[in-house]
């Protein structure tokens, strides 16, 4: 368990920001339980929920794992029930790009009807699982398409990766792939991480890039629906209320 999981699965009952503010900002000072002439501080940031609005529908570039490491059983019924939420989740008005890669990635469907995305599940399930895993060409494809629907403004554009993290072909260092998501997040479009299965995820890699995006990080691990969760907050599509806070 991170420790930003921790202290944030606690309810401290911090008060919602004014109708004037975007972000509320609460402090606590304490002194500290086990050491001596040492304090703790609590410094609180919250935001009021902003979602994404019918007039501004949404375009996703989902970017799949199916390098040899996903030939677990486990994580392909994991990555095919995520999916399957979303699809539930997304409007006519919608639009998904799926991009599969392992050694290298292939563009599977490009600007498909969100309520037209259940149909994509069969071709999931039949991309063959294939050796190693070249994030970096992936991330630059998935940039590429994703510019393509964002150049026209009318769709708030996110790219939305999931995998397990097993870099091992391309530019594998994740201060270098860091370069490619902070690009995205100036050109205004919000990056994504879901790791498949928490058995043998590497976590490094994906805090590490969702770090500089616009975007979240989640878990998807089968249990207490976080699948469900998953795709809800993409498909809901929330807006950050500050940035560099």
């Amino acid at each position: 368990v991170r420790i930003e999981e921790f202290v944030n699965a606690l309810d401290y009952s911090d008060p919602n920001p004014s109708q004037d503010s975007k972000v509320a900002c609460q402090l606590e000072q304490c002194v500290h339980p086990f050491l001596q002439q040492r304090n703790l501080m609590r410094v609180s940031m919250r935001t009021a929920a902003s979602g994404r609005t019918m007039a501004t529908p949404l375009s996703l570039t989902l970017v799949l794992d199916h390098s040899g490491s996903m030939e677990r059983a486990d994580r392909r019924q994991l990555l095919t029930e995520a999916l399957g939420a979303l699809a539930k989740q997304l409007q006519p008005t919608d639009k998904v790009t799926l991009i599969s890669f392992a050694r290298t990635p292939r563009l599977v469907a490009e600007q498909v009807a969100g309520n037209q995305t259940g149909q994509l599940l069969q071709q999931v399930i039949q991309q063959p699982i294939e050796g190693g895993t070249n994030l970096e060409a992936a991330l630059e494809l998935a940039y590429e398409k994703a510019r393509e629907s964002h150049r026209s403004g009318t769709f708030q554009s996110r790219i939305v990766l999931l995998t397990d993290g097993a870099v091992n072909l391309g530019d594998a260092d994740p201060e270098s792939l860091q370069k490619r998501v902070i690009q995205m997040r100036q050109s205004g479009i919000a990056f994504d991480a879901a790791g498949i299965s928490a058995n043998g995820l590497n976590d490094e890699v994906l805090e590490t890039l969702t770090r500089k995006g616009d975007g979240r990080y989640y878990l998807i691990d089968g249990l207490d629906g976080s699948d469900d969760r998953f795709a809800q907050q993409v498909a809901g599509a929330l807006r950050p209320a500050a940035k560099n806070v």
